[in-house]
């Protein structure tokens, strides 16, 4: 009975990080100034090719996680959701940890919603299988 609600807050959830996705490359495409936007440490290490690049990963992200919302229980669609959570949050942890390339708090946003949604849909998957187990044994009851 809970995993219905479950999975429709899952969706809405997909739906507001999916937004958020594309506002922030929609601000980047229009936005003139790379420099303001950047979170990464050194004015050098910014270019406008990097920019365009990181928006076509953050709006195929979008995609997927709009794909998400619209078929939850599609398992190919809500894995691939949960590989762009877990792509993002692995980029950002080797940019601020390991290469040192870009800052902590401008990136914050983007550690907040992937360390939250990554154990929010790790528990669907449970939920999932509850799901499908129990539907199961009432076709089997069915079939009896």
């Amino acid at each position: 009975m809970y995993t219905k609600h479950y999975f429709t807050f899952i969706r809405v959830l997909h739906v507001i990080t999916a937004y958020f996705a594309l506002v922030a490359t929609m601000q980047n495409y229009l936005s003139s100034e790379v420099m303001k936007k950047a979170h990464s440490l050194e004015s050098a290490q910014l270019s406008y090719l990097a920019s365009r690049i990181q928006c076509m990963f953050t709006l195929l992200s979008c995609a997927c996680r709009m794909s998400v919302a619209l078929d939850v229980y599609n398992k190919t669609c809500y894995y691939l959701g949960m590989a762009t959570y877990s792509i993002v949050l692995f980029n950002v942890y080797m940019e601020i940890k390991v290469f040192r390339t870009a800052l902590a708090g401008p990136n914050m946003p983007s550690i907040v919603i992937s360390s939250v949604m990554l154990p929010l849909m790790i528990i669907g998957l449970f939920l999932w299988d509850k799901k499908a187990k129990g539907n199961a044994d009432q076709n089997d009851k069915k079939t009896k």
